[in-house]
């Protein structure tokens, strides 16, 4: 068997289905908020009872390990392995790096063995222990993934990252690290590490929320085919890694308080430049004449017009963006709706000179994961929105934060949703705000999104009530000028307190 057989298989038979598509072995592992806290070091009441804890859970993982290790060789060379092993593995995390370079070493073999081959491919996708992700190299797309990656990202429309670019979800600064591992990636490099965070997606059985949060993980280059198509990487994991991400009803009362506080009100940008760069990429991705084609309609005169504006012409995109600095301010509200989930809307005017419009509300998403509409994005270039509330890192301060997720669905809008970029929005207590993440471009290329945001003015109480919760989203340009039948425009006066 030549170098790259176990990983080509596995690109092979994925080809069969969709990518994304489906689950080995899934299923959430379900567990109380108080067994969760009982079984987190961080949560022992003495300094003493967290060590013994901590040393209780790093025998448990560590023996579980040995279990994968176990099943990565043949039955006959069990009691060889054990009179020729010495060094005793003290450190769950010594094991997983001793799967890992078992692993290596099992795909470097030349003679075929389809048993030994099956059960190393089934201890890895079945392992809850090891992440495992084999990509295509060009695109960096996720052909198959392990049961602990499923248990690491378990939203079921991006379970395991299976079908998504890796690069959608790492973080955005280490996004072009990765990149430049997996796509310079050669036989022979096997071995080689990156320490990036990957993004963890899980609904909160208890609010009914997307959660999200990054986690640093060291991912190490595991395989390359001979041919250079696949790339395999693996990470070890924690038990907490492959724990859903939970709340309590306190968290949830302090991130309203946070929302009333650090977030509703109004505001203007000082930084529209990446916007724009945002919007420069949505026309391209289906809003000309050239996607409609391939829908088989006629795209209306003013949808190739936008394209060459936002694509071609020089000094426009910077136009647009003075005038959204300057002349269009926007109100921020953040609520519980019905539900008791939560809400953001937004609305926007235009003011020049002495004169204002109206407030137009142009937003209403919910953070629960639901898949919303787009308005003319979704039509024309099937690309469609997911809300979701951001857990802080390690280290982070305590601030406001939620998340954009974009994804396309394919030009009929009935495809496994794709993650194309996603965008974070942090509130903090100064009057400023930060807007921060990447858009995929395809073949392994992104553009980032960083903007930034003042506070420009008092709440307005009579604007918050008249918010519809209820309504159309509206995205592209804030003044709805891609959906200019559909706006909802707020029945109070505009700044009537």
């Amino acid at each position: 068997m030549e170098l790259g057989a176990v990983a080509d298989a596995w690109l092979a038979a994925s080809k069969g289905g969709a990518p994304g598509t489906g689950s080995k072995g899934g299923g959430k592992s379900k567990m109380g908020r108080e067994q969760y806290r009982v079984a987190t070091p961080g949560a022992a009441r003495s300094d003493a009872e967290r060590k013994q804890r901590q040393r209780l859970l790093e025998e448990e993982t560590k023996r579980k390990l040995q279990d994968v290790l176990r099943s990565f060789q043949p039955p006959d060379s069990e009691g060889k392995e054990k009179r020729q092993r010495k060094r005793k593995l003290i450190s769950p995390d010594e094991v997983a790096a001793e799967a890992i370079v078992r692993v290596r070493e099992f795909l470097s073999k030349a003679e075929v063995d389809g048993a030994r081959d099956a059960r190393l491919r089934g201890a890895m996708v079945n392992s809850k222990f090891l992440g495992t992700i084999l990509l295509r190299r060009r695109d960096l797309l996720v052909v198959e993934s392990s049961e602990a990656m499923c248990l690491f990202a378990s939203f079921p429309p991006l379970k395991g990252y299976r079908g998504q670019a890796l690069e959608a979800v790492v973080h955005t600064m280490e996004a072009e690290a990765l990149i430049s591992l997996v796509q310079g990636a050669m036989p022979g490099m096997e071995g080689r590490k990156l320490t990036v965070r990957l993004l963890r997606l899980c609904i909160d059985e208890s609010s009914g929320c997307l959660l999200n949060q990054y986690v640093y993980k060291e991912l190490t280059l595991a395989h390359v085919s001979a041919d250079r198509e696949s790339v395999l990487l693996m990470c070890p994991m924690t038990d907490a890694d492959t724990q859903p991400l939970t709340t309590t009803p306190t968290f949830w009362d302090e991130w309203f308080a946070l929302a009333a506080s650090q977030c509703n009100g109004k505001w203007r940008m000082v930084n529209a430049s990446g916007l724009m760069e945002a919007v420069k990429w949505a026309t391209g991705r289906g809003v000309g004449t050239s996607r409609a084609a391939q829908v088989g309609s006629t795209p209306p005169p003013s949808s190739g017009l936008m394209q060459r504006l936002w694509q071609d012409s020089m000094g426009f995109s910077a136009a647009m963006g003075m005038m959204m600095e300057e002349a269009c301010p926007f109100y921020v509200y953040v609520r519980r709706d019905p539900g008791g989930k939560p809400r953001v809307t937004a609305a926007s005017r235009l003011r020049h000179g002495g004169y204002e419009t109206p407030w137009n509300q142009f937003l209403s998403i919910s953070l629960s994961g639901e898949l919303a509409n787009m308005g003319i994005l979704s039509g024309r270039a099937g690309l469609f929105h997911i809300g979701s509330v951001r857990l802080p890192e390690e280290g982070e301060p305590g601030q406001l934060m939620f998340t954009d997720i974009f994804v396309s669905r394919g030009l009929g809008g009935g495809g496994p949703p794709v993650v194309e970029g996603i965008w974070h929005h942090f509130y903090t207590p100064h009057g400023t705000a930060e807007l921060f993440g990447h858009l995929r471009l395809g073949e392994g290329k992104i553009v980032t999104r960083h903007g930034f945001l003042l506070r420009d003015g008092d709440k307005l109480p009579n604007l918050e009530v008249n918010m519809k919760i209820d309504c159309k989203p509206h995205y592209l340009l804030p003044m709805g000028w891609d959906t200019l039948g559909q706006v909802v425009m707020l029945d109070a006066a505009p700044d009537a307190s």
